[in-house]
């Protein structure tokens, strides 16, 4: 006997909900209505209230894309649609005292960018 079957709330939490695999749960299963889940909520009312397969699976996929991003990626999104501005993922190299080395993503808008290049900084 294999192991218990995901709750929808345990994919979303382990971030492992696939579109193609467990859309049909958006209609079995809801997820608590927690703030942070607030996104998902209304993505899964979409779902749910859709009249054809293909918006249902518009919205299937968009429940996915903002279930599988990083937090990182999820402050960029929040940044970008309340300033209304895309920015730019720049890599800034670091060297420390010890000579370890490491690489931080920087994520900036346009007039960050500029500043780094006046200052004489690389940004893709």
């Amino acid at each position: 006997m294999g192991a218990p079957r995901k709750t929808l709330l345990h994919l979303v939490q382990d971030r492992t909900f696939q579109a193609r695999r467990h859309e049909h749960r958006l209609a079995e299963e809801t997820i608590p209505a927690l703030d942070s889940f607030d996104e998902l909520i209304g993505l899964q009312k979409i779902y749910r209230t859709s009249p054809t397969a293909a918006t249902r699976r518009a919205a299937a996929l968009a429940f996915q894309k903002r279930v599988r991003e990083t937090a990182e990626e999820r402050f960029a999104r929040q940044i970008e649609e309340a300033a209304g501005t895309p920015s730019m993922i720049a890599t800034v190299e670091v060297v420390f005292d010890d000579g370890r080395r490491g690489a931080w993503r920087l994520r900036v808008g346009d007039i960050e960018a500029e500043r780094l290049r006046r200052r004489g900084t690389r940004l893709p």
